[in-house]
């Protein structure tokens, strides 16, 4: 058997704020936004293309991420003020638990790609806010 990683890149721009963040983070309770860089990578067996074709898997990746996130507002569930304020403006945005981190955003995506691609399985997904900060979230493959 062969294993093998194949990957997925897509970029959005979201606007986000992180709020009860303590000491320096502080400013990110600010609103303010990003271009995020995603990376999905996807474990597979076969050297056929039978269990992933990139083609697909970009379709409903990105079609996903571009639809729901880009040019959109991640919001804490519990930021309330905020919420109100998107729903009645009728402004994009994506709740995402249990605060709009880099690093729940790459939960997030690593769900939903196991969601949209099953049997395909995500391992990792990282993502790239702005040019200096990164986020991973991995699972082993199932053998």
């Amino acid at each position: 058997m062969t294993d093998v990683l194949m990957t997925v890149k897509h970029h959005i721009s979201a606007g986000h704020r992180i709020p009860g963040l303590p000491g320096s983070g502080a400013k990110c309770t600010n609103l303010h936004g990003h271009t995020f860089g995603i990376e999905w990578t996807f474990y597979v067996t076969s050297l056929d293309a039978s269990e992933f074709e990139f083609t697909h898997a970009k379709e409903l990746l990105r079609g996903w991420a571009d639809g729901n996130l880009d040019h959109g507002y991640l919001v804490a569930p519990d930021d309330h003020e905020l919420l109100t304020y998107l729903k009645v403006g009728g402004y994009k945005h994506f709740i995402v638990p249990p605060k709009p981190t880099t690093e729940a955003l790459a939960a997030l995506l690593h769900a939903k790609a196991n969601e949209l691609l099953a049997p395909a399985q995500c391992v990792k997904v990282r993502i790239i806010e702005g040019p200096s900060n990164e986020a991973e979230v991995r699972s082993d493959p199932a053998r």
